[in-house]
């Protein structure tokens, strides 16, 4: 039996559909590889031009006599940079705790919120014990 005109369209299309698909998902995962290469090329650029600079840094300093250098080393010594350094480190890892342990509160949080919808109908929760304040359930006893 041969199939009616209409039905061949359709097997058509779809077919046509098909290797469209497969067409943008070559292109998907060649746009992707590109993106990942230049994303390295990036990375490698920006490490370069870094060691770079610090070459240029330290090359510089061969042009400064000793006496120039002990000036900039009084200099720096001056500043304190050793308790500078000290103050920022704890400053920088402690906002980075504040950070850290302000997302753990919203996350427990946000998964009290949608315990609580799923155990919503429940007298007691059922996956902790306690009452919606974190309360001990009372016995009703006492």
């Amino acid at each position: 039996m041969s199939k009616n005109p209409r039905g061949l369209q359709e097997e058509k299309l779809a077919l046509d559909k098909a290797k469209l698909d497969l067409e943008k998902a070559k292109l998907d995962s060649s746009t992707a590889l590109k993106a990942k290469f230049l994303d390295i090329v990036a990375l490698a650029l920006r490490y370069g031009f870094t060691v770079l600079a610090i070459w240029f840094i330290v090359d510089g300093f061969k042009l400064y006599r000793t006496d120039q250098l002990r000036a900039l080393k009084e200099v720096i010594s001056a500043f304190k940079l050793d308790s500078l350094f000290g103050w920022g480190g704890c400053g920088i890892f402690g906002t980075a705790w504040y950070y850290e342990r302000w997302g753990k509160k919203r996350a427990i949080k946000k998964k009290g919120e949608f315990q609580a919808l799923a155990e919503g109908k429940d007298t007691y929760r059922s996956s902790s014990g306690l009452t919606k304040t974190g309360d001990t359930p009372s016995t009703g006893g006492h």
